[in-house]
């Protein structure tokens, strides 16, 4: 929270407006008292999933690690096998290829990575080893996993096991680490599994119920920045202000009406409403109660532009009765692009981007001389 003291600014214009007008009994000088300059993170407007840290004195996305698995099952992989199940026989030869999609959330369109892991497993969970070992290539089976964006289809990276170096016992399984630096991943990762598996004579009881596992992780994500879809998403920051005593009380016995003037500076790809309140407590901001808030409503989140509007005699007495001032903020907003795969409403967003709320409150008192 910020806290912000006034005293200074009022005292000095009226210093300033006796020394230029001497000579007239009461004059109405307006005195302007900057309630809230105050830097907003956008984080609101981000998914759970996306956090942010500093690398070497830069501030940087990190997406929680991302995961999928999926078990297939010998009767979808090997057709023949289906009429052999449950006798002991030469398993058939079988090719088979499917994918796994290790899913961003829905609102996380795209990231673009600094740097990240992924590791690619799979599980002999069958009766047999089903590279089918053998020291010439064209004889041995093989796995292969590639992963790949799943908005391009642009391999990632990618993975053989051949049975012409390997064996896959049943329940072994084979793990794989790779790194993903300066690439542009959209959606999430498609992981493709292709498995090819030769006859070689093995006898086995046919178990058409028993599979492998396929299983994606992808960890470590830091990131410059970042696509999300933001439709009416939702800001709620707030801060205390300080306000002495002096200046309560000339609000409250001189006070003749005033003006808000806020101006809101970013470079967000975001278009919506803007409000503001002013209130005694947190929880009386928004309260649509006028007896408890001053709210500066029908707002844009328009960037560089003053927009102001009045305030009541009422209202400027109603702060200066505030035992402690709050000031609280809220948007909604929606993104100006559309996404890879056409999605409306997206917002590119990068680790130090923020918006400055700048409020200034100007209060016309009756002075003296």
């Amino acid at each position: 929270m910020r806290y912000s003291s006034v005293t200074t600014a009022v005292v000095g214009l009226w210093a300033l407006a006796a020394c230029q007008l001497p000579e007239a009994p009461q004059w109405d000088v307006g005195v302007a008292v900057p309630y809230t300059s105050d830097t907003v993170t956008v984080f609101d407007f981000l998914p759970d999933v996306v956090s942010v840290d500093t690398v070497v004195g830069t501030p940087v996305f990190v997406i929680d690690p991302q995961a999928d698995s999926v078990d297939y099952r010998l009767g979808e992989m090997c057709s023949a096998c289906l009429v052999l199940d449950g006798q002991t026989v030469q398993v058939p030869s079988f090719e088979f290829i499917d994918s796994l999609d290790v899913l961003f959330p829905a609102e996380l369109v795209t990231i673009d990575v600094i740097g990240g892991q992924m590791e690619l497993r799979v599980t002999n969970e069958m009766n047999f080893d089903p590279l089918r070992p053998n020291p010439i290539p064209a004889n041995a089976g093989y796995i292969s996993l590639a992963a790949r964006d799943i908005a391009t289809g642009a391999t990632i990276d990618s993975v053989l096991i051949s049975g012409s170096s390997e064996a896959m016992a049943p329940g072994e399984t084979e793990s794989f680490v790779f790194n993903i630096a300066d690439q542009e991943i959209s959606e999430g990762v498609r992981i493709v599994f292709h498995i090819v598996s030769p006859q070689d004579n093995q006898t086995v009881t046919i178990d058409t119920n028993l599979g492998a596992k396929v299983a994606g992780l992808l960890r470590s994500i830091q990131v410059r920045g970042i696509a999300v879809v933001v439709e009416d998403g939702t800001l709620d920051e707030q801060n205390q202000v300080s306000i002495d005593q002096e200046v309560r009380d000339e609000l409250a016995n001189r006070v003749q009406g005033g003006a808000f003037e806020l101006e809101l500076l970013h470079n967000l790809e975001l278009t919506g409403s803007f409000r503001a309140s002013i209130a005694g407590s947190p929880g009386d901001l928004f309260s649509n109660d006028p007896t408890r808030e001053v709210p500066l409503s029908q707002l844009a989140l328009t960037p560089g532009i003053s927009q102001s509007g009045e305030l009541t005699v009422e209202q400027l007495q109603q702060i200066a009765t505030f035992p402690t001032v709050f000031i609280g903020v809220q948007a909604v907003a929606s993104g100006t692009e559309t996404g890879p795969s056409g999605q409306t409403y997206v917002a590119q967003f990068t680790p130090d981007q923020f918006l400055l709320v700048d409020l200034r409150v100007t209060s016309v008192l009756r002075v003296d001389f």
